[in-house]
């Protein structure tokens, strides 16, 4: 009892170790010094803690204010590229809801399946396979990246 005193509440425990008659005195204080030393050790490791923190919280302000100015840049291009995506799946709705009318279940799986191909497209630097696939195919994302992959595919075994 006496031990899970001194690891669960230590004072309690050091209290109960030293007042307990049928432990030697050297254990007594062996175990009174451990406890000592990690009170001090976690004493001293808040004061550096505390101290790398600031200096965290330094690097951390510096890098925002970084950021900040490139974001404000970044901000314009990704708000046209929201804007333009936005418009993307508004057509995408209309339609679904032109060639699936009463089905809503298949007019959200469709249009969730093309706005992953569309994500997909985007990731993809513009060359002249995926020009060809967004001329023939302008609203069918799945089409193009389908096409696409498969036109890369042919393209490494032809060489």
């Amino acid at each position: 009892m006496v031990v899970i005193l001194c690891i669960i509440f230590f004072p309690v425990g050091l209290y109960a170790l030293w007042k307990n008659s049928s432990i030697s005195k050297g254990w007594k204080i062996g175990v009174t010094v451990i406890i000592a030393l990690i009170v001090i050790v976690n004493l001293g490791g808040k004061d550096e803690t505390s101290a790398t923190s600031t200096q965290t919280q330094n690097v951390i302000e510096t890098e925002q204010s970084n950021t900040t100015q490139t974001e404000t840049v970044a901000d314009g291009e990704q708000d046209k590229a929201d804007t333009k995506k936005e418009a993307i799946i508004e057509k995408l709705k209309a339609k679904a809801k032109r060639d699936w009318p009463n089905d809503f279940t298949t007019q959200e799986f469709w249009v969730n399946e093309q706005i992953d191909a569309y994500e997909y497209m985007l990731t993809i630097e513009n060359n002249s396979i995926k020009a060809k696939a967004q001329q023939d195919w302008p609203l069918d994302f799945t089409t193009q990246k389908f096409w696409y992959n498969e036109q890369i595919e042919a393209q490494t075994r032809m060489q």
